[in-house]
C-alpha cells in the first residue's frame, strides 16, 4: 500500500513539474511574440510618418513659386524621441532620415536646399518650407 501511495505522489509531482514547464514555455513564447508584434508596430508608425513627411515636401515642390507650407512633427513617436535628418549631398539624390531608438526609415527627397551641408531637426520643431523656382527651401523658424 506504501509503494502505490509513494508512486501515486511521484506521478503526480511529475505531472505538475510538466505542466508547470509547458506553461513556462508558452509563456516565453507569448512574450517573444509580444515584443515582435510591438516592434512591428513602432516600424508600422515611423513609415507612416516618413510616408506623410515626405508627401508634404513632393506636394511642396509641386506648388507655385513663392509657396510656403508649415510642417508640424509630433514629439514623440509611439513613445519615444526621434531625429530627422534631411541630406543634400552634393552628388547624389537629396534623402531625410528618421531615427528612433532601433528603427531608421530613409525617404528620397525632391530638389532641396538646406542652410549648411546638412540639418538635422529633432521633435518638436517646425518645418518651413518654401518653393523658389522649383527648389524647396526648408529651414526652421
Amino acid at each position: 500500500m506504501k509503494q502505490r501511495a509513494g508512486q501515486i505522489a511521484y506521478e503526480f509531482l511529475l505531472m505538475i513539474f510538466f505542466f508547470t514547464a509547458t506553461f513556462t514555455v508558452w509563456i516565453v513564447l507569448s512574450a517573444a511574440a509580444q515584443e515582435d508584434l510591438r516592434w512591428q508596430h513602432e516600424e508600422r508608425v515611423i513609415e507612416d510618418l516618413a510616408l506623410q513627411l515626405q508627401d508634404d515636401l513632393y506636394l511642396s515642390a509641386q506648388l507655385p513659386e513663392g509657396y510656403r507650407r508649415n510642417i508640424s512633427l509630433p514629439g514623440a513617436v509611439v513613445g519615444k524621441d526621434y531625429d530627422l535628418i534631411l541630406y543634400d549631398p552634393v552628388s547624389g539624390a537629396p534623402y531625410f532620415t528618421i531615427a528612433c531608438e532601433d528603427h531608421l526609415v530613409e525617404k528620397d527627397l525632391p530638389e532641396i536646399s538646406l542652410p549648411g551641408d546638412e540639418q538635422a531637426y529633432t521633435a518638436d520643431r517646425l518645418l518651413i518650407i518654401t518653393n523658389h523656382a522649383g527648389s524647396l527651401e526648408v529651414g526652421s523658424p
